[in-house]
């Protein structure tokens, strides 16, 4: 596969639709991550966005977030969900939140997330996901910078102080 040309959303509607069976097993192959980076990039992203969530399982959106290959197209994923789609992730991955922290790949992903939370219930989702963490994850550089950016973006209504009460 090699990445698609601008197509119209009733073509890509298609695309997507004679890969459906199998979008599951495209997302963690890199061939398949390049072909829908650029549709998600692209003015109909919304489209790949939802079929994309639609046809990977929770335990598989945890995996493809840490994973060397698909972490692109997961940031991509991230920038483009709405506020709906986020809150879905995190509901998601509400239990891996720290073990996706705490790899490189998983902590890009979990930064670009938290920088594009846009609704309290996503924040609350966020904290419910490291409430009991936050300490460990002080020690590992990669879920340090997850805390860092929970800490300067989520300055909103004092949606940060989880941090200070858990380490206090």
């Amino acid at each position: 596969m090699s990445p698609m040309p601008p197509i119209s959303r009733e073509q890509l509607g298609l695309y997507l639709d004679s890969i459906a069976g199998t979008l599951d097993k495209v997302v963690m192959e890199w061939s398949g991550c390049e072909t829908l980076l650029h549709p998600i990039r692209g003015m109909n992203g919304d489209l790949v966005v939802g079929r994309i969530l639609q046809a990977v399982s929770k335990e598989q959106l945890s995996t493809m977030f840490c994973d060397d290959v698909a972490v692109h197209l997961s940031l991509g994923l991230i920038e483009r969900c709405n506020t709906a789609q986020r809150l879905q992730i995190l509901k998601a991955i509400g239990p891996c939140i720290f073990r996706i922290s705490s790899s490189t790949n998983g902590s890009w992903v979990m930064q670009a997330m938290i920088n594009n939370l846009d609704s309290t219930e996503e924040v609350e989702r966020l904290q419910r996901g490291l409430k009991g963490r936050v300490a460990a994850m002080m020690i590992g550089s990669a879920p340090s910078q997850v805390l860092l950016a929970c800490a300067s973006r989520m300055r909103y209504h004092s949606a940060n102080n989880f941090i200070f009460r858990e380490i206090a």
